[in-house]
């Protein structure tokens, strides 16, 4: 999975993160109705399966990836629930990949 920082996304997309609720309002979750289907971006467990419908929903959104650097950026949306597509263990696992990256990187 590619990840972009939320520069990349700001240089690209400036209209959708100049104001979070704007992104928000473009969110393929944002209609959804939790009364009456639950929540699925906060499952009651950490099986695959019970992440699989917020993942589907995910997939089809036009701001995924700034709901995805947006829990990388706030300690506890990092770890809880389904945001951009991704569970705790998915961001876990690239928090500690772009950690190696940044160890190997020369500096200049």
């Amino acid at each position: 999975m590619a990840t972009r920082s939320m520069a990349s996304i700001t240089r690209q997309a400036p209209k959708l993160t100049d104001d979070i609720a704007s992104w928000q309002d473009k969110a393929a979750c944002y209609p959804w109705d939790f009364k009456k289907n639950g929540d699925p971006f906060f499952p009651s467990s950490i099986a695959a399966s019970e992440a699989h419908k917020a993942q589907s929903i995910c997939a089809t959104c036009p701001v995924r990836y700034a709901c995805r650097e947006t829990a990388f950026s706030d300690k506890d949306t990092f770890k809880y629930g389904i945001f951009g597509g991704t569970t705790p263990e998915d961001r876990a696992k690239a928090a500690r990949k772009r950690a190696a990256e940044n160890t190997r990187r020369p500096r200049k």
